[in-house]
């Protein structure tokens, strides 16, 4: 599987390198020590991750990850701070621009574990995203369908069939919404109405 992108950015060049040397082997890095050259590559990349210095002379950290927050609002974002900017780190994150601060020196596998629980996050906002477009999209053309049966009863038999078809793989698809809401890839929701089924079944009811 491809690695997860993730942008650094920090003026001192001795920090890059050892995050560097901490993080390359389980993401895809893009370094830079210019807030405004990292502003330029995120406009034409706007890579999932974002780990920025607190403290630098341009821009501070906090700025460029609101900057960075307007660009991909469902970015994860990331300070790296000192104990002098924990009153301004915390500020940063009550304000939202922020999912997680790290102060210096940072404990090497908190951070990638840290990194590696956002980006997991981030795909599940984008699964759930796709979901409900999904879910709009098959609403809709339920309702088509619906009206055209009404129009052309001479239709009717084929388009229910299609209809019900259609309804089942709309209970699916929010089943699996729901999966990604409580971020349960279990399959509990599914084994529920198994047992549901069963039991329907044993009560003498009829199969649907």
């Amino acid at each position: 599987m491809a690695k997860t992108s993730l942008l650094i950015l920090d003026d001192e060049p001795e920090v890059l390198n050892a995050l560097k040397r901490t993080l390359r082997n389980e993401f895809e890095l893009f370094l830079f020590s210019e807030p405004i050259r990292a502003l330029e590559f995120y406009r034409d990349n706007p890579v999932p991750l974002v780990l920025s210095d607190m403290r630098m002379p341009v821009m501070d950290g906090a700025t460029f990850l609101t900057v960075i927050a307007k660009m991909n609002p469902r970015s994860k974002r990331f300070l790296l701070t000192g104990h002098s900017d924990i009153d301004l780190t915390v500020a940063a994150v009550n304000d939202g621009k922020i999912s997680h601060y790290f102060t210096k020196p940072w404990d090497n596998k908190i951070l990638i574990e840290q990194l590696h629980q956002a980006n997991k996050s981030y795909i599940l906002e984008l699964k759930s995203l796709k979901l409900l477009k999904v879910n709009h999209d098959k609403n809709v053309e339920l309702e088509q369908q619906n009206a055209s049966m009404e129009q052309n009863e001479h239709k009717h038999h084929r388009q229910l069939i299609r209809l019900k078809k259609n309804l089942n793989v709309f209970i699916e698809i929010y089943a699996d919404s729901i999966a990604m809401h409580t971020q349960d890839l279990s399959g509990h929701n599914y084994r529920i109405g198994a047992q549901a089924r069963h039991l329907a079944l044993q009560l003498g009811c009829n199969a649907k």
